[in-house]
Order: C-alpha cells, then sequence, then structure tokens
C-alpha cells in the first residue's frame, strides 16, 4: 500500500511536490458501524456488514495525539465476505487486502490481522 506525502515547498512553487511513500498496511481500529439497511443496492445482500475507520500504524498520534492517517474500508474476512459483527472492537488490528474490481482498478478494505486481540478492546454494547 503506498500514500502520497507532500516535501517542503520551494519559494517559488505554487504546487506542493508529492511523492509516493510505501506504508506496512496494517492499523488498528478507531471507530465502526454494522451497516444494517444498505443504502445502495449492490450492498443490500451483504448485509449487515462492518464499515470501519482505521487508524493506519505509520502515523499514529501525527501531527497531532488526536489527529492520524485514518482510512475508512469494510471489514471482510480474506475470502472478501463481510466479518461477523461479533468480531468487530475498537482497538482489534487489522491488515489491508484489495479487492479487484477491473483491471488497473482494486479497492481497499480491511481484514482482521493475525496478531493477537488487546487486553482491551471495545464494541458496542448487544
Amino acid at each position: 500500500m503506498h500514500r502520497l506525502r507532500p516535501h517542503a515547498l520551494p519559494a517559488h512553487a505554487r504546487l506542493p511536490l508529492w511523492t509516493w511513500q510505501e506504508l506496512s498496511a496494517r492499523g488498528t481500529i478507531y471507530s465502526y458501524e454494522i451497516v444494517h439497511h444498505a443504502i445502495q443496492p449492490g450492498f443490500r445482500e451483504l448485509t449487515p456488514y462492518p464499515v470501519v475507520l482505521v487508524e493506519l500504524d505509520e502515523q499514529r498520534g501525527q501531527p497531532t495525539p488526536d489527529e492520524a492517517l485514518r482510512i475508512i474500508g469494510n471489514l471482510v474476512k480474506p475470502d472478501l465476505t463481510p466479518e461477523a459483527e461479533a468480531n468487530v472492537a475498537i482497538g482489534r488490528r487489522v491488515r489491508v487486502i484489495f479487492q479487484d474490481l477491473a483491471d488497473h482498478m482494486a479497492l481497499p478494505q480491511f481484514t482482521l490481522a493475525d496478531e493477537p486481540a488487546p487486553a482491551r478492546v471495545w464494541r458496542l454494547p448487544e
């Protein structure tokens, strides 16, 4: 996984200079929602499904302790089916997997990482 990163601007430049930076594609679930009523017809058969906000490891707590690089995606099993609601929790570790949509186009999704669950996680009350 890669991201674009700005560089310092020379005094005469009007636009930032960007370069690609490789990422580990791992992070922590920062927040989540379980979608029970899909608005888009293409997702109705998948309900309920989890949508997660993931804080990526490379920018945790930057530029301030309350800000970081965060990405939204579906939480899926490795076969790209929705992860069970009981397995979704704030604090769980995830990694990126890609769903091929067409030639030269892939959608980043998240799956639970092969790491032990943290001792303390939070999930919606049942």
